[in-house]
């Protein structure tokens, strides 16, 4: 016949498993490590945030983008590999060059790259005229003028992290301040009774209506937002994207 344990031996092991609980407790906390990360480590899902900085650091005088990548996931990274492209300037993937070869859950590392951005570029347009004339018919006619205007615009920037040959995780980023170029006007489509002014037989006998000029220009509030150019109440409700 099996003998039941007594009393005591319930209590030392009670007491045992409590003391068992508090000093891991106590070392999780002044460690920040927990009985289960090896089990994380080994098992857990990996997964990577990849967070590009959407303004350039500047280190004398040249321009910088830097990409953070936090461990997201719960297992532990053991071998942290990026590379990055961006598409206005590079032809083929550079490898990015870190500053931890592991990270674990919740940890995170970046890396940095220099790039052609000008953060003063002009998010408008140059002002196109549009002008109206009439001729002895009462035939009205439409001019506008063609004009290019250099402005910010946005370039492709692709970043693939992998863990060894692993592959974690791609992001597709439109990264600001990059100059471009816009043209405005030449032959726009009419959708009204005007007729082009290039069609004009005789266009020395057509009568300018100036109080009808129109000065048109193109604007990407976006990159003012980024920059700090427009109040950021009016930003979060148009570019909530950008917050």
């Amino acid at each position: 016949m099996t003998k039941e344990p007594n009393k005591n031996t319930y209590k030392k092991m009670l007491w045992y498993v409590l003391f068992t609980l508090i000093l891991s407790q106590l070392f999780s906390a002044l460690t920040d490590f927990t009985i289960i990360d090896p089990i994380l480590d080994k098992f857990g899902g990996k997964n990577i945030s990849i967070e590009p900085i959407n303004y350039p650091l500047s280190k004398e005088g040249e321009s910088f983008i830097r990409v953070n990548l936090v461990n997201s996931g719960l297992g532990k990274i053991n071998n942290l590999v990026a590379e990055y492209k961006l598409r206005c300037s590079m032809d083929d993937f550079m490898r990015a060059e870190l500053h931890e070869k592991s990270i674990s859950k919740g940890d995170k590392d970046f890396f940095e790259f220099k790039a052609d951005l000008d953060t003063n570029c002009s998010m408008g347009s140059n002002p196109t005229n549009i002008d109206f004339y009439i001729d002895k018919k009462g035939q009205c006619y439409i001019k506008v003028e063609e004009k290019v205007s250099n402005i910010c615009t946005y370039c492709q920037l692709d970043v693939n992290v992998y863990d060894g040959y692993e592959a974690l995780g791609n992001l597709t980023y439109w990264y600001p301040f990059s100059e471009g170029n816009i043209t405005v006007g030449g032959n726009v489509p009419i959708e009204n009774d005007c007729l082009d002014y290039e069609t004009a037989i005789n266009k020395t006998e057509l009568t300018l209506l100036p109080d009808y000029n129109v000065k048109i220009t193109f604007y990407d509030f976006s990159i003012g937002c980024i920059r700090g150019d427009i109040e950021k109440e009016w930003c979060i409700e148009y570019y909530p994207e950008l917050d």
